[in-house]
């Protein structure tokens, strides 16, 4: 006797003994899959012709719909009882309902969703082969579509749970990987799997992904429950103990929101000033504490006259990336370069003299702020305010920058009075500065970085506080004039 399955999930197909056959015509695929769906039971020769037809009525719809029940009889295969019988006007398909796979998946479903057995789950797993009936809009079909789709979800849903509960989340993560990651049901249970198997940085990133893609697909933000599950991701985190660069005082908060952004989206940080102010001096900061988190660095500058995008060119090669994607934008390849490396470990670039970029290099930056640089990337600019006109297409390019979402732009001034305090205090220890000396230099510096440093340099070469307190407070000196007049 031949064995016949009707399969609806991932296409509507009749096989026989194993052999699957295929109909073209999409009315009797339609009609078949309506039919299957109710199978043992009568259904109304009207809606048979609505499901199959449509709109697209033929002239005959009852003698159209005859031939059409002939030719699934033939499609079926030969047998002494009918497959499909006629009584006042209504249809019946007679077949077991486990011959029908989309049926069968749901017995399956029901059993496993009433129950705490893992093996239940995987049966009714096993008997999901796709979408079912995919491509077709008749009503009835597209309400089942939508019933077995919510079932499914809701058998991973407990599947994933189970696993979870019985400390399987190696099991759990590999049926949740991939799942939509728009679902925050899904998207919760499966970083918890990574973050319970110790896969911290794959739940981390896991997050950071659903939340760019709520945020850039549905203009919403995570829940409460998945914003309380990357609050346990933070404390669950190896403990990073953060080296400070010693000399680096009053643009702590500065360098410490560079550092956090390695751990949470990607951030593109602008850093503007007037030469001397100590741009470069907290790149080179930022560098160093990055470093002693595990972060991977590159450092580069800008420099006049180069070819264009060679800039980019030589931080990627720097980085390992030798060979440029043809036919790819600049920003589309270092966007993606970027991502790549940042998988293993959090990454840092520290650019400095971006008032010295190309035209190119300039564009490849606002394609990178358009698309936010990849999750655990920091792009950290240092750009100089120039005291004359500057160049126009720079500072246009920069106010591109910060506008957009991913981009923050930090102005850096003078150093407080009580950060150049703490200076002298700390590096001119030897002389026992009193707060005359101390003021001193905070009025001769004007609390510019490289001038504050020029200053205690030379204060620094006196044996004596007194001595220290003449050179500053006499006639100029002309190491202090020249300090205090630099260009930095």
């Amino acid at each position: 006797m031949t064995d016949v399955e009707i399969r609806l999930l991932g296409g509507i197909v009749v096989e026989r003994d194993g052999v699957a056959e295929f109909r073209r015509s999409r009315n009797h695929n339609a009609l078949l899959a309506v039919l299957a769906l109710n199978a043992g039971e009568p259904v109304d020769g009207d809606v048979l012709i609505d499901q199959a037809w449509g709109e697209d009525l033929p002239q005959n719809p009852r003698s159209t719909l005859h031939i059409a029940l002939s030719r699934l009889r033939a499609w079926l295969g030969e047998r002494e009882e009918p497959w499909i019988t006629a009584a006042a006007g209504s249809y019946t398909l007679h077949i077991c309902r486990d011959a029908v796979d989309l049926l069968r998946f749901h017995r399956l479903t029901e059993t496993a969703l009433h129950g705490d057995d893992v093996a239940d789950h995987e049966a009714a797993r096993a008997a999901w082969r796709g979408t079912p009936f995919p491509g077709y809009d008749a009503e009835r079909l597209v309400e089942a579509r939508r019933a077995a789709e919510q079932r499914r979800r809701a058998l991973t849903v407990h599947h994933g749970s189970l696993l979870l509960a019985a400390g399987r989340c190696g099991e759990a993560a590999d049926l949740l990987i991939s799942e939509d990651r728009l679902d925050e049901e899904l998207a919760t249970l499966l970083i918890r799997a990574l973050r319970d198997g110790g896969r911290h940085r794959a739940a981390v990133d896991t997050y950071l992904e659903v939340r760019r893609r709520l945020r850039d697909e549905i203009d919403a933000e995570p829940g409460p429950q998945l914003r309380a599950l990357y609050g346990s991701l933070d404390t669950s985190r190896p403990a990073r103990e953060r080296p400070r660069t010693p000399e680096l005082i009053g643009r702590d908060d500065v360098r410490d929101s560079i550092l956090d952004a390695l751990h949470d989206d990607g951030r593109l940080v602008v850093l503007r000033g007037r030469a001397g102010v100590g741009k470069s001096a907290l790149l080179r900061a930022a560098v160093n504490d990055a470093h002693g988190i595990g972060a991977r660095t590159a450092v580069s500058a800008w420099r006049q006259g180069e070819p264009a995008a060679a800039f980019w060119r030589r931080v990627m090669a720097e980085l390992g990336v030798r060979r440029e994607a043809r036919g790819c934008e600049l920003g589309v390849w270092v966007h993606q370069r970027l991502a790549w490396l940042a998988q293993d470990a959090p990454l840092l670039l520290a650019l400095d003299d971006a008032d010295q970029a190309d035209a190119a290099s300039l564009e490849a930056l606002r394609g990178l702020a358009r698309r936010g640089p990849p999750a655990g990337v920091v792009i950290v600019l240092a750009a100089r305010i120039s005291d004359g006109a500057g160049d126009p297409h720079c500072a246009v390019s920069l106010s591109d920058l910060a506008a957009q979402h991913a981009v923050t732009t930090r102005v850096l001034g003078p150093l407080s009075p009580e950060a150049v305090a703490l200076l002298v205090r700390r590096r001119l220890a030897h002389l026992q500065p009193d707060d005359a000396l101390v003021s001193a230099v905070v009025e001769r510096s004007g609390g510019l970085a490289r001038h504050v440093a020029e200053v205690i340099d030379v204060l620094g070469r006196h044996g004596t506080r007194e001595g220290a307190v003449e050179a500053i407070t006499g006639e100029p000196h002309d190491d202090l004039r020249e300090g205090n007049t630099s260009k930095g």
